[in-house]
């Protein structure tokens, strides 16, 4: 395989932000089409209504940056929180740890706090997206599918847990729960407090026996199938868990990896991007936060 199929497959795979669907009839909002008014420009974050609803703003409503929103689907109520690199409502400590993080300045991050509103196993909550159309740029012919074909399961082998369809007609890629970068997990009323300064979650699972107390422990346990199959979300548990990334720049909708920068929004066929978290087993929402940039709207893209 070529060196930019290459990097095509591994954006497809280790992206922890996965398209969501084109948007569809009845999808949209006269503020969501006037991009010139969007309040974070060039990005228009909002609930995927009517799966996910919002406190204290209405369908399709642009989301701010920087504090805590409160939000509720069939199966999860909580609160998430989202930073950008380079927004400046972020607080200074908050702007501190997105770019002196590692090597690398993070290019944002998320963290969601609330509780599940039913028992289901972790093997069954999982992040990412479903796609309503193919992906731009793959093989074709015969001998490329099946080479991709054989590249999705050797993925699949090397990350236990990880669904990835490349090939269909409506593709998937989703991660398990236990991807996250930090979990942690607390009685009702003894959650650390979720608001603007918060700027980083604290690993603890010490609730959920025998998981291992570090983020890099855990992870690598419960890729075990049959580890992760012995536990479920309680719901009468506050779940709090955070994600963010380095490589894919949400202000530029592009994705840097193995030297080469991608457009999101060409690669994508202009399907949006979107924070996502999903019960496989029903085929149902927890939550889900597309995340439109203004190219989507462009004809160059």
């Amino acid at each position: 395989m070529g060196t930019k199929l290459q990097c095509i497959l591994l954006l497809l795979s280790f992206s922890v932000l996965f398209p969501s669907g084109a948007l569809g009839a009845g999808e949209s909002s006269t503020s969501m089409q006037d991009v010139s008014n969007w309040p974070n420009k060039p990005l228009y974050i909002y609930a995927d209504f009517p799966h996910v609803k919002t406190a204290n703003y209405g369908p399709y409503e642009s989301l701010p940056l920087g504090v805590p929103i409160e939000f509720e689907s069939d199966l999860f109520k909580g609160r998430i929180l989202i930073r950008l690199r380079g927004d400046d409502r972020s607080t200074t400590k908050a702007k501190n740890l997105l770019e002196d993080h590692g090597h690398h300045p993070l290019q944002w991050m998320y963290i969601v706090q609330g509780h599940f509103k039913k028992r289901m196993k972790l093997q069954d909550i999982m992040s990412g997206d479903f796609y309503k159309r193919p992906f731009k740029g793959l093989p074709k012919s015969k001998a490329g599918r099946r080479a991709m074909e054989l590249y999705q399961k050797g993925m699949e082998s090397m990350f236990p847990g990880f669904v990835m369809d490349f090939t269909s007609d409506r593709p998937k890629v989703l991660k398990p729960f236990a991807s996250f970068c930090s979990i942690r997990v607390d009685r009702k009323g003894e959650e650390p407090e979720l608001s603007s300064s918060t700027i980083s979650v604290e690993e603890d699972m010490s609730l959920m026996k025998e998981i291992p107390r570090t983020s890099n422990k855990r992870k690598k346990f419960l890729s075990n199938p049959k580890a992760s199959t012995r536990y479920s979300v309680d719901p009468s548990h506050v779940f709090t868990f955070e994600m963010h990334d380095k490589h894919l720049d949400l202000k530029e909708y592009t994705q840097t990896s193995m030297m080469m920068k991608t457009d999101m929004c060409k690669l994508l066929d202009k399907q949006p991007l979107s924070f996502g978290l999903f019960d496989v087993k029903n085929e149902q929402v927890i939550f889900k936060f597309p995340i439109l940039h203004e190219k989507l709207f462009k004809s160059s893209c």
